[in-house]
């Protein structure tokens, strides 16, 4: 069996920067690595023109992957 190899695309900014999609922005805050992960604290910025807001959100990366082989059955 065939690991699912898919991987998406990187939509979050680097450290420090923030990615503009039309009137919403994702500010990358911080990242800290632990075991394999990345943990983002990402702020969201809404810039419409009924309301502006920031919220904060944590983004949780798992960046190692470890390949596990199907056992042999023949």
């Amino acid at each position: 069996m065939m690991p699912n190899t898919e991987k998406c695309e990187k939509y979050w900014p680097d450290q420090g920067m923030t990615n503009k999609y039309g009137e919403v922005g994702l500010e990358n805050l911080e990242e800290i690595t632990d075991g394999g992960f990345k943990v983002r604290k990402l702020i969201v910025i809404s810039n419409a023109e009924c309301w502006s807001r920031k919220n904060g959100c944590f983004h949780c990366h798992r960046y190692v992957t470890r390949r596990i082989q199907s056992p042999d059955i023949s």
